[in-house]
């Protein structure tokens, strides 16, 4: 048997060192306590206009506690101006902090980066939702899938598919009572999507009577119906489309967006880098059963 060394990356991140003084210096991050159990999500996308020095959002939950974090450019506005515009449009806007981004979470950081990014198949608007959008359909329709990327707590790189449908869909087959009494329809939110524009917005939280027939729902076609998934990328020995089809899978969404932000925000943080580990194993070769036996892992 052959001993064979192996390196292997995941997707998940080697913690980031950030540059916490460039940072303070360009922005200002606020901390906005909600007392409602559900934060309104559309708030900030329908009032976009009442609030335009709002950079990008995260919404997280904090000692079992709902939190926006806002990102602002550096002295566009203060506590009491935000806490003011922001109460105008909800009066159950709790408590403000402003704080400095040495408190916070290294996922919180990048996520905020990470959602401003307007390059190629991302989807502009991500930035007050607090989740960025890929977009992988190739024409307008009633049913739709976009990737969702984020980071997590622990620096992992999720990649999730989800199902767009238009309501429009949704009212040839169904009743419009069932749309709106049927728990996963009616307490839906609803989105506006422009494919040609590449934007996403979220108009509402629920439903409402009088909505646009246009908008879409986070829900497949049929309830429990699981949208066909963008695979992570496995060569398959054509190495003419092997290129094509690593850009289109999950892997290659995976490192196209981490090079973007090396390459958009590498003034805040030294070169953002996969994790990776060292394995060895037992080639057991061709004259026996084949396999490989990890005996070790770094």
């Amino acid at each position: 048997m052959t001993l064979v060394r192996n390196k292997i990356y995941l997707n998940q991140l080697e913690d980031p060192h950030f540059k916490i003084d460039q940072l303070n210096q360009d922005f200002d991050l606020y901390a906005v306590h909600c007392t409602r159990k559900y934060i309104s999500r559309s708030l900030l996308n329908r009032n976009q206009e009442k609030l335009p020095v709002i950079k990008a959002v995260n919404y997280i939950r904090e000692n079992n506690k709902d939190i926006i974090y806002i990102l602002t450019d550096k002295g566009k506005t203060n506590i009491f101006e935000l806490k003011r515009g922001l109460t105008e449009l909800d009066e159950t806007i709790g408590k403000i902090e402003q704080r400095d981004f040495a408190q916070v979470e290294t996922n919180i950081i990048l996520n905020l980066l990470l959602i401003q990014l307007q390059v190629f198949s991302t989807v502009k608007g991500c930035n007050l939702l607090g989740k960025l959008y890929v977009n992988t359909n190739t024409e307008e329709n009633e049913k739709l899938k976009f990737e969702e990327v984020s980071f997590s707590k622990n620096l992992v790189i999720n990649i999730q598919t989800r199902a767009f449908t238009q309501l429009s869909y949704y009212q040839k087959k169904q009743a419009q009572e069932l749309i709106k009494n049927i728990k996963s329809w009616g307490r839906s939110p609803r989105y506006e999507i422009n494919l040609q524009e590449s934007t996403i917005k979220q108009m509402a939280n629920c439903y409402h009577d009088g909505e646009e027939n246009d908008w879409y729902l986070m829900h497949p076609t049929h309830k429990n119906l699981k949208p066909d998934q963008t695979p992570f990328f496995y060569l398959n020995g054509k190495v003419g489309q092997a290129r094509t089809s690593f850009l289109t899978s999950k892997s290659g969404i995976m490192y196209y967006l981490i090079d973007q932000l090396n390459k958009h925000y590498s003034q805040y943080f030294d070169k953002l880098k996969f994790r990776e580990i060292q394995t060895e194993s037992y080639d057991q070769g061709v004259n026996q059963k084949k396999g490989r036996k990890i005996i070790r892992k770094n």
